[in-house]
């Protein structure tokens, strides 16, 4: 039993008597149960423990072993210099850093924030937006709707589109992009740079409809700088809207595409695409790409008067129903080599928004319509 001790004092006729005797302690109970308050500690007024090394706890987060106390995580040990515990699950830092699992996570040591569907940002040098994730300028964050980034400097963008700045300017009023040739400033629409020469595209006249087409010389080469656009009663409209035509030219399956060119010239070859991405060099995707049309701020430089836009293509569904996809993100054209893989692929010439470079080798059903772009014969 626990005694305490009781000290007393009295006093009588000028004399003062002092005596100390034990006295049983009260008891303890913990939910009815008896404990020893030294040595014991009663966890919510329900179950009694031993206290470890003098100390009380939470055994819900910690156990005693060899008076030492010990993390635990729903019954597992973990340490706590490089581990956490979340929801009753043990999860590594993330760069000496606790985070929460159930929204952010973890990739090389750097804790990411969600942003949106299924994207993640680093907050230290990436910014979220409409739950779209684009990398600060120098530090900052911006409106990626107005403004872009280049070399961490801000720039307004041109009529909406992000350009190169080192190779082309934007007009007073910002809607209009020029690029430079030699130092001279031109619009790439009308005119292109041969070199180190300002050069105006010549226009060709299709004579089974009378529309015009603008045309340029790269290299070797006589290109159409525009698609094709000529009504055959077999062609497509992205989204089955004329006005798509009138911009990205008609999209053809590939039977079609191999006789819809007109008199003097003809669908390209791959080994005619390949020369074109030859003549371009070094990022051709960039180089022959128009300065609009393209997302996420892919605009090319059309530094050959090219002008590819991104006028993506059609494929067919169910009950000969074509599904529109990918305009602002590819260029897809038809090139007229026979793969003699199998009779129902041929293959076509692609680029991307976000790519510098042109694939010329792909491989598409030849039952999709796609954009065709004429080359001039030779004589």
């Amino acid at each position: 039993m626990k005694y305490i001790k009781i000290t007393s004092a009295f006093c009588f006729s000028l004399v003062c008597f002092c005596c100390t005797f034990n006295e049983p302690a009260l008891p303890q109970t913990c939910r009815s149960v008896h404990y020893n308050p030294e040595i014991e500690f009663c966890f919510n007024d329900y179950i009694v423990y031993e206290k470890c090394d003098g100390l009380e706890y939470d055994p819900r987060d910690q156990k005693c072993e060899n008076n030492i106390l010990i993390k635990i995580c729903w019954g597992l040990d973990y340490d706590e210099t490089t581990e956490f515990c979340y929801n009753d699950e043990v999860y590594s830092k993330c760069g000496g850093q606790k985070y929460n699992p159930g929204r952010q996570k973890c990739e090389n040591d750097i804790i990411l924030d969600p942003c949106g569907q299924n994207k993640y940002y680093n907050k230290s040098t990436e910014f979220c937006y409409i739950e779209e994730v684009y990398a600060k300028c120098d530090g900052r964050e911006y409106e990626p709707t107005t403004h872009f980034c280049s070399n961490n400097a801000l720039y307004k963008k041109c009529n909406g589109s992000a350009y190169h700045v080192e190779q082309q300017e934007c007009s007073e009023d910002g809607s209009t992009l020029f690029n430079y040739c030699e130092g001279v400033l031109y619009d790439p629409y009308s005119k292109y740079c041969v070199s180190g020469n300002v050069v105006d595209k010549e226009i060709f006249t299709d004579s089974r409809d009378g529309k015009k087409y603008k045309t340029v010389v790269i290299g070797m080469q006589t290109w159409m700088a525009e698609n094709l656009n000529y009504d055959d009663r077999y062609g497509k409209c992205y989204d089955n809207n004329p006005a798509n035509c009138e911009i990205y030219g008609r999209l053809y399956d590939w039977r079609t595409a191999m006789e819809v060119c007109p008199a003097g010239w003809h669908l390209p070859s791959n080994e005619e695409w390949r020369e074109l991405v030859d003549t371009a060099g070094d990022d051709a995707g960039t180089k022959l790409k128009a300065t609009v049309s393209w997302n996420s701020d892919g605009n090319g430089t059309d530094e050959f008067g090219f002008t590819a836009l991104a006028g993506g293509y059609g494929r067919p569904t169910a009950a000969s129903i074509y599904n529109f996809v990918a305009k602002g993100m590819y260029a897809n054209l038809w090139n007229s080599t026979d793969p003699g893989l199998e009779a129902y692929n041929s293959r076509s010439v692609a680029m991307y928004d976000d790519l510098g470079y042109v694939s010329t080798d792909r491989v598409t059903s030849i039952s999709y319509y796609l954009a065709v772009r004429c080359l001039k014969d030779k004589p």
